[in-house]
């Protein structure tokens, strides 16, 4: 990939985004920039989670065995529960942090209980009490 070097992502005014390039390479192809923008999301979840997950692993009393991050169409997170891993999905880069505490809350709390039944919401009240508040900020489309 011809990217790298002469990219800046940049936070203006708090809230908006700024990707600039080289001459060159702002005649790439929309799958490329997109595929650069998405290169800096994975990194900046990389940094993220770490001590988002070490913080819910104490709330939640379990832990997971490890975390990975792919980019997902229909899903925030999946748990493997055998192998106790966690997958959250690229797109959480998009949002508060609080909203990707909240998924990796969620998906521990399948350690405990593998179905979207009373008991794993009961849990979840008691591991993440605005989990509702944060739910409907995720599933709230961007720029609504």
């Amino acid at each position: 990939m011809k990217f790298g070097r002469g990219c800046n992502i940049v936070l203006r005014d708090g809230s908006r985004l700024i990707l600039s390039l080289k001459a060159q390479e702002a005649e790439s192809s929309p799958a490329e920039r997109e595929a650069l923008l998405n290169e800096w999301y994975r990194r900046e979840l990389a940094r993220a989670v770490p001590p988002l997950l070490a913080r819910a692993e104490t709330i939640v009393g379990k832990s997971a065995a490890e975390w990975r991050i792919k980019n997902m169409k229909t899903k925030w997170g999946t748990c493997n529960i055998r192998a106790r891993r966690i997958w959250l999905n690229l797109q959480l880069a998009k949002y508060p942090s609080a909203c990707l505490e909240y998924i990796i809350i969620h998906e521990l709390t399948h350690l405990w209980e593998r179905y979207h039944n009373a008991h794993f919401k009961s849990l979840m009240d008691k591991f993440c009490p605005d989990w509702r508040e944060r739910k409907k900020i995720i599933n709230t489309p961007l720029g609504d």
